[in-house]
């Protein structure tokens, strides 16, 4: 059996290996069966996805009979070897689970032996997992990454995907889970996912609940620097909580505009605060106090809404943190608080329309405008400190007189004006000869005799003959 020049025979060298056409293979010497007749070997790859060749079953058919002709499995370096055969036309079958079955046919070995090496290609499917968050939108940039569930061990990845959606594609047969994890959300993890069918498409919808922020506010009286008490601060359903004056809101991250709201103090929004994702944001607010001191009414019950045209103080349209005040005899019946987005240079209709002093017909002590009442207003410049009380006053349709039925009836709408002069000058141009001047004045003082008093001791009244 040593004989060099008999390519049938098995040559031992003595190193421990046959000696085959297709290069050494080790041996036992209690595994060695010596056939007559013709040999099939070779060598089976796979193409990936971790198989284990030795579990590959080469299985050799004789083409003329259709009968198996003989069957191996290869050892770990994918080695094959299938011999006894006799001189025909065989077709070599390859298969293993999770793989293409590799088919070879014609090969023909009438005379001699036949070397045919094999590849498995392995069966796949494809992941897509889609990122939103609690509200269904989408979430780019987070981290995709597709684990083994056998040892969770990384598979594919991390995919990052821009668009919110993330592809793994040409996977493996076998049990798998994916986790999405954003820096401003909380990890989420699948189900555990099985491909078990060559070309199949698993497809996920992840919903990341977002991770939550801090906003503290340090709230404060302009006017003295003490702390306030008490307050309602809220924002998107969100209240914040109170400890010694200062007070924490927790909401997901984002963008938000925060109420401030204080008994005896003007409201105060701010807007578009950022709250990041398990980090604080800091503001301190400084609450100006009310002037004037109203207890609120019942807004189910009729009121007068005034829609405030313009409101000037010596022409100059009134500011944040002004006031104007509506009074039934000497019962206030409502107050407007001037805030931020108040633009009074715009006196437009329709701007007044976004600015409604409300008279309410029934107050927490129970009194409040009646229709036909005599009605004042006054108003409050907090840049002054002074309260003024219009020296015009008009409504839409007229002029305000006050003791003629006016408001005429409940829930009416008026849109209306209010200004004071500190001074109030006019001016004429007297041409020669008599004139006659007719001038509506509005006068601190109607007395005649109040008004000549300091000089009527040198006034004389003089009069021509004619």
């Amino acid at each position: 059996m040593n004989d060099p020049n008999d390519p049938n025979e098995y040559l031992d060298d003595n190193d421990g290996t046959l000696e085959f056409p297709s290069g050494d293979v080790p041996y036992s010497y209690a595994d060695l069966e010596f056939t007559s007749g013709h040999y099939i070997d070779g060598t089976i790859t796979l193409s990936g996805c971790n198989g284990d060749v030795t579990n590959v079953n080469v299985v050799i058919i004789d083409e003329n009979t259709n009968n198996v002709a003989g069957s191996d499995n290869p050892n770990n370096s994918g080695y094959y070897y299938v011999d006894g055969l006799s001189d025909g036309t065989y077709t070599i079958e390859a298969s293993l689970n999770n793989y293409n079955t590799k088919v070879n046919t014609s090969n023909n070995i009438s005379g001699g032996n036949h070397t045919q090496s094999l590849s498995l290609n392995p069966h796949t499917g494809d992941f897509r997992v889609r990122v939103k968050d609690n509200n269904g939108d989408a979430v780019n940039n987070a981290t995709v990454t597709l684990f083994t569930a056998s040892d969770s061990s990384i598979f594919s990845g991390p995919a990052n995907p821009n668009n919110n959606i993330a592809n793994f594609t040409s996977e493996c047969m076998g049990d798998y889970f994916i986790t999405v994890y954003h820096g401003s959300y909380y990890q989420d993890t699948t189900e555990i996912l099985t491909l078990n069918n060559d070309g199949q498409y698993i497809e996920r919808t992840i919903n990341l609940a977002p991770k939550e922020g801090y906003v503290t506010i340090d709230l404060n009286n302009a006017d003295d620097g003490t702390a306030i008490a008490g307050a309602d601060i809220s924002s998107n359903g969100y209240t914040a909580s109170e400890s010694n004056g200062q007070y924490t809101l927790t909401m997901p991250f984002g963008t938000y505009d925060i109420t401030v709201v204080a008994d005896g103090y003007h409201s105060q929004t701010l807007s578009d605060v950022q709250v990041l994702a398990e980090d604080t944001t800091n503001r301190t607010v400084d609450l100006t106090p009310n002037h004037f001191t109203f207890e609120g009414g019942n807004a189910n019950d009729a009121m007068w809404s005034l829609f405030l045209e313009e409101i000037d103080i010596d022409d100059i349209p009134v500011e944040t943190n002004d006031e104007i005040a509506i009074y039934e005899a000497d019962t206030l019946v409502g107050v407007y608080h001037v805030d931020l987005d108040d633009d009074f240079s715009d006196n437009t209709s329709s701007a007044a329309a976004t600015r409604v002093l409300k008279a309410y017909s029934t107050l927490d002590n129970g009194d409040g405008y009646e229709p036909g009442n005599d009605y004042s207003f006054e108003i409050y410049d907090h840049s002054t400190g002074n309260t003024y009380t219009p020296t015009s006053v008009s409504v839409s349709g007229g002029t305000y007189g006050g003791g003629s039925g006016f408001p005429s009836g409940i829930n009416e709408t008026s849109y209306i004006t209010l200004k004071y002069y500190s001074d109030e000058t006019m001016n004429f141009n007297l041409e020669a000869g008599y004139q006659m001047i007719s001038a509506r004045v509005t006068v601190s003082e109607t007395n005649m005799d109040s008004i000549f008093n300091p000089i009527k001791a040198n006034l004389d009244l003089v009069k021509d003959e004619n």
